[in-house]
C-alpha cells in the first residue's frame, strides 16, 4: 500500500478525510432541525440534557478524545487493507456505544420532566410527574382504540390549563364533565378523554391527534389552547422533521448521544437570530405585527384548527373550541391575548364549530381571582372551582346543541 513521506497509508488518510467530511455534513444537517431548549425559542419545557454545562463539557471532552483515538487508529501501521477498515468500524461502534451507555445512565439518574419527541417536540415523563399518566403519557385512565358498545367519546386537546396544572386527578373540567354526562345518560358509556399536555400548542395538538389519537374515533372534540401566542424565535413547525424523515428521526431520538450532539451543534446563525430577537423584543419592535413572535403564526393557527374541525365534520362529529380564561396582565389584557381570542372565535364561526367563550364570560367577574390556582403569580391555570365552572359551561352547550342523543 502506498504511503506518504510520513509513513501514513494513503487509504488511511482518505478514510480519515471521508470520516471528517461525513461528521461535518451530518452535524450541519442535524443542527438545521432545531432542538428546543431555550425559553425564548418557545420550548422551555424541554431542558436537555440534565446536568448543566459541566455535563456538556465532559461529554465534549469524551467526544474529542474518541475522535483523537479513531484518528490515531486510522494511521496505525500494523493494519492494512480491509482489516484496517473493519478495525475502524469496530472502534467507532465501540466508542459511540460506550458514550451512549453513559449518557443514558446519566439521564436515568437525572430524569427529565419531558422527554424529546421528533414530531410532538416533547411528551410527559411518567417517572417525574406525580399525576396519573397512562401508557400513552396522557393524564387519563387506560382506554382502548376501539370504542365499547354504546360508548360516546369526547377527546380533549389542550395545554397545561386543560391538563389541570395545580389541581388533583378528578378535579379537571374534563373529569367533572364526564361525571355530569354519565349521570345524565346512564345508559351510555361516557368518556371525556383528556389528551392535553403541558406546554402544547395547536400544532402539537394536531400532530398528537393525527398521528396517535385519530384512530380512537372520538364522537366529539374539545380544543383548548393558550400557548400558540407565546413569544419565541423558532416556530413549532420548524422544530420537526418532514413526514418522509419522521421514521428515521423516531430512531435517532432514542439516542441520547444524538440529542446531545444536536444541542451542541446549533449554528451561530440561530444564536444571532436569538440575540437579535431579544434586542428587538425589548425595544418593542416585534409588537408592531401581532404574530411576529408567536410559536404558531396566525395562518398556521387557522390551518391546524380548520383541519381538526373539518376532519370531525367529515364523520358527522362536532368540535367545541374553548376560549380559556386568563387574568389581566398588568393594567389590561395584551393585544396578543385579545387578538388570539378573536382569531379562534372567527375560526369557529367560519368552520361551524361551537365556541365556548370562557375568557369573556369570566373577564369582568369581580370574583375571578378565586378561580385560579395562584392569582398573584399564575394567571392562566384555573383551580378546582374554575375547572368546575368551565365544565358547567361546556355541559350547558352540549345539552343545548343535543350533541349526545
Amino acid at each position: 500500500m502506498k504511503k506518504n513521506k510520513n509513513g501514513i497509508s494513503i487509504i488511511g488518510t482518505i478514510i480519515l478525510i471521508i470520516y471528517i467530511m461525513v461528521v461535518i455534513v451530518s452535524m450541519y444537517y442535524i443542527s438545521s432541525i432545531h432542538f428546543p431548549f431555550d425559553k425564548l425559542k418557545g420550548h422551555f419545557h424541554l431542558k436537555y440534557p440534565p446536568g448543566g454545562s459541566e455535563y456538556i463539557a465532559i461529554c465534549g471532552f469524551l467526544f474529542m478524545s474518541g475522535f483523537a483515538l479513531i484518528s490515531h487508529f486510522v494511521i496505525v501501521k500494523k493494519l492494512k487493507g480491509w482489516k484496517k477498515a473493519v478495525a475502524i468500524i469496530l472502534v467507532v461502534m465501540l466508542f459511540f456505544g460506550v458514550i451512549e451507555y453513559f449518557l443514558k445512565r446519566h439521564v436515568r439518574l437525572h430524569p427529565l420532566g419531558f422527554n424529546p419527541h421528533p414530531y410532538l417536540l416533547w411528551v410527559m415523563n411518567p417517572r417525574v410527574h406525580p399525576e396519573s399518566l397512562n401508557s400513552r403519557f396522557l393524564r387519563y385512565s387506560e382506554f382502548p382504540d376501539k370504542k365499547e358498545k354504546n360508548e360516546f367519546r369526547f377527546l380533549v386537546l389542550g395545554d397545561s390549563s386543560a391538563y389541570g396544572h395545580g389541581v388533583q386527578d378528578g378535579e379537571r373540567f374534563s373529569d367533572v364533565l364526564e361525571e355530569k354526562l354519565r349521570e345524565k345518560f346512564p345508559d351510555k358509556k361516557i368518556r371525556v378523554i383528556n389528551a392535553a399536555v403541558q406546554g402544547y400548542s395547536i400544532f402539537q395538538g394536531r400532530n398528537l391527534y393525527e398521528l396517535e389519537l385519530k384512530q380512537t374515533s372520538p364522537d366529539g372534540l374539545i380544543i383548548s389552547f393558550n400557548n400558540d401566542i407565546n413569544f419565541c424565535v423558532i416556530k413549532d413547525e420548524e422544530g420537526t422533521p418532514t413526514k418522509l424523515l419522521r421514521p428515521i428521526f423516531m430512531l435517532l431520538y432514542k439516542s441520547d448521544l444524538f440529542l446531545l450532539m444536536k444541542k451542541l451543534m446549533l449554528s451561530n446563525r440561530e444564536q444571532k437570530d436569538l440575540d437579535e430577537c431579544r434586542h428587538r423584543y425589548k425595544k418593542g419592535e416585534n409588537k408592531n405585527k401581532i404574530d411576529a413572535g408567536w410559536r404558531v403564526p396566525e395562518k398556521d393557527i387557522r390551518r391546524h384548527y380548520s383541519y381538526l374541525i373539518n376532519d370531525m365534520k367529515k364523520r358527522g362529529k362536532q368540535t367545541i373550541i374553548i376560549s380559556m380564561p386568563q387574568l389581566k396582565h398588568e393594567l389590561d389584557y395584551t393585544k396578543e391575548v385579545l387578538g388570539y381570542r378573536e382569531i379562534i372565535k372567527n375560526i369557529a364561526d367560519k368552520n361551524g364549530a361551537l365556541f365556548v367563550d370562557v375568557f369573556n364570560e369570566w373577564r369582568d367577574d369581580p370574583e375571578i381571582n378565586k378561580l385560579f390556582v395562584d392569582p398573584h403569580n399564575d394567571k392562566i391555570h384555573p383551580d378546582y372551582n374554575g375547572h368546575e365552572k368551565i365544565a358547567e359551561q361546556l355541559y350547558e352547550k352540549i345539552q343545548k346543541r343535543r350533541i349526545i342523543k
